[in-house]
C-alpha cells in the first residue's frame, strides 16, 4: 500500500500549508468516491468534499498520528455527507432494477480501482468499469461507500472500522455483502461477472 502521504501530513501539522494543499490533491479523488455513493449527485458531492477538506483543515491539530490521517478524513467526509443528505428534501426511492448507466454521471475509480475477468485486464474493461461504477454508486445504506473506501483508497479493514466506528469484522461482513449485492444487480442486468469484483 502506497503510503506517500505521510510527510505531506507531518509537515501539515507544523503548519505547512502547501502540504496541506497536495493532501487535498491527493485525497480529492478517493473521497468524492468515497461519498459519491451517499450524497449520489456529482456536483454536490465535490461541494461536499470541498467542505469536509476545509473542516479537516480547522480541525488538524486533533489529529493525534499521521498514519490515522487518511481514516481520519474520510471520517469526517462521510460526516458531512451523511449530514448533507439529512439536510436535503427526501426523494423517491428508485429500484436498482432499473439502474440506466447514463443516469449515473461522474463517478471515478481512482489511481487502484481496476477490474479484473478471470485474473486478466481487457479492452473491454472500461466499459466494464463504468458499469460497475454505477451499480456501486447506487447501493444502499453506504455499502457503496464501503466498497469505495476497501478498493479505491485501499483502505484496510482496521481503517474502515475507524471509519465508520465499528470493529473490522462488521467491515468484513459489510463488505460481502455489498460485493454480493453488486454482483446480483449486474448480473440481473445481464452482464457476466464471474470473476469481478473480487479484485475491484
Amino acid at each position: 500500500m502506497q503510503r506517500d502521504w505521510i510527510d505531506s501530513v507531518r509537515r501539515a501539522l507544523d503548519g505547512d500549508r502547501e502540504a496541506f494543499s497536495w493532501l487535498v490533491d491527493r485525497f480529492k479523488g478517493p473521497i468524492c468516491a468515497s461519498i459519491h455513493p451517499i450524497v449520489r449527485d456529482w456536483h454536490k458531492t465535490q461541494d461536499v468534499a470541498q467542505e469536509a477538506f476545509a473542516a479537516a483543515f480547522a480541525q488538524l491539530d486533533e489529529l493525534r498520528e499521521p498514519e490515522n490521517f487518511r481514516a481520519w478524513l474520510h471520517r469526517i467526509a462521510l460526516n458531512h455527507a451523511v449530514n448533507w443528505t439529512r439536510r436535503r428534501p427526501p426523494r423517491r426511492a428508485v429500484s436498482l432494477d432499473m439502474l440506466q448507466e447514463e443516469e449515473v454521471v461522474g463517478t471515478i475509480a481512482g489511481r487502484s480501482c481496476t477490474i479484473t475477468i478471470d485474473g486478466k485486464r481487457s479492452r473491454s474493461t472500461q466499459a466494464l468499469l463504468g458499469r460497475v461504477r454505477s451499480v456501486v454508486s447506487a447501493l444502499p445504506n453506504g455499502y457503496g461507500s464501503v466498497l469505495a473506501m476497501r478498493y479505491v483508497e485501499e483502505l484496510s479493514l482496521e481503517e474502515i472500522a475507524m471509519v465508520l466506528d465499528c470493529s473490522p469484522s462488521a467491515v468484513k461482513s459489510a463488505l460481502y455483502r455489498a460485493r454480493v449485492m453488486a454482483r446480483d444487480v449486474l448480473r440481473r442486468s445481464g452482464l457476466d461477472i464471474e470473476g469481478i469484483l473480487y479484485e475491484m
